[in-house]
């Protein structure tokens, strides 16, 4: 007996409202609930990650091999960012045909703690088990230092996105969890580790020190995002 079975890949996240409908509505007559689960990562991070990726499957890891194939990326960047990175239009698809509350919204950068792990644990109606913390998959290391120029010019290009996942991840956490989950010293702000209301235009990667799962990076504190 299969009690629960899941499926993953980024490109859901490119999906309309009206596919995710489908999927749902087809699912609801064979009698299989649908619970979606949707992550998001620092804009920034995310970037430079994947930029890194390119290079590591190149062979290419060198650190000055990396700024150069971001500082090359920053001079001919997109008007507008990938369907695949804009949260905002997942964010609303989802919302139009499921409802934020029947959705399990959260970060990335907050996954892999024991609040996050078992408020998913409880959402998706599973017994908690305490995961192996210590035990990192697909880690990429590095202590690369990325030049502020370029953090600069990212934050820049991904202020919009920034902008609209504040608005939008502020109500949809608040739908799902209420008032069971605190969000910062009020309820009604957003909290997440890149997300802050207080001090929204000077964006940072987690402040002074960026280590997560699957990055380890020491990173100047003086990506701007400029909202308009």
């Amino acid at each position: 007996h299969i009690r629960l079975t899941g499926d993953i890949t980024p490109s859901y996240s490119c999906l309309s409202a009206e596919t995710l409908t489908t999927i749902e509505r087809e699912f609801a007559k064979r009698m299989i609930p649908v619970r979606p689960v949707f992550l998001m990562r620092d804009p920034i991070e995310r970037v430079i990650s994947s930029q890194r990726m390119k290079l590591r499957k190149l062979g290419q890891k060198d650190p000055s091999q990396e700024i150069e194939a971001l500082r090359s990326l920053v001079n001919k960047l997109p008007k507008r960012v990938s369907i695949r990175s804009d949260y905002a239009q997942t964010l609303g698809a989802l919302d139009e045909a499921f409802g934020h509350e029947n959705c399990f919204i959260s970060f990335y950068e907050t996954l892999f703690t024991q609040k996050t792990y078992a408020n998913l644990c409880k959402f998706l109606d599973i017994n908690y088990q305490e995961p192996r913390w210590g035990q990192k998959i697909n880690v990429s290391a590095t202590d690369t230092l990325i030049p502020e120029d370029i953090l600069e010019q990212l934050g820049l290009w991904q202020s919009p996105i920034y902008h609209a996942v504040k608005i939008n991840y502020r109500m949809s956490i608040l739908n799902q969890y209420g008032q069971h989950l605190q969000l910062g010293a009020e309820t009604n702000k957003c909290h997440s580790p890149w997300l802050h209301d207080q001090d929204f235009k000077a964006h940072s990667l987690a402040s002074s020190n960026c280590s997560t799962v699957s990055t380890e990076r020491d990173v100047p504190s003086t990506a701007k995002v400029e909202i308009v």
